[in-house]
């Protein structure tokens, strides 16, 4: 003897199965995407860490440089400042 419920349970399980099945592999779909998109922000964090490191290595050779600069201008100054104290000071007391 069968059932007769039988039948239409076995079919309601079976659209709740190909339900299960639809949205799984939508979930699927969602996840490959989200990892992509990962992917893509993972590619460009480095990108911007390799531009904020080389931007920072410049900023580090532009504050050398100007430490440098900033030195010999104090010595040319320095310089300056030294032959016309010279100059001057002489001339004062040659008179």
């Amino acid at each position: 003897m069968t059932n007769p419920n039988f039948e239409p349970r076995l079919d309601q399980v079976e659209e709740i199965a190909a339900i299960l099945v639809t949205h799984i592999e939508s979930i699927d779909s969602r996840l490959d995407r989200i990892a992509a998109n990962q992917e893509q922000n993972d590619r460009r964090i480095e990108a911007l860490t390799s531009n904020v490191d080389m931007l920072a290595a410049l900023m580090g050779q532009q504050f050398q440089q100007a430490e440098q600069d900033r030195a010999e201008f104090r010595a040319t100054v320095q310089g300056i400042l030294d032959v016309l104290t010279q100059r001057f000071s002489t001339n004062g007391h040659s008179e």
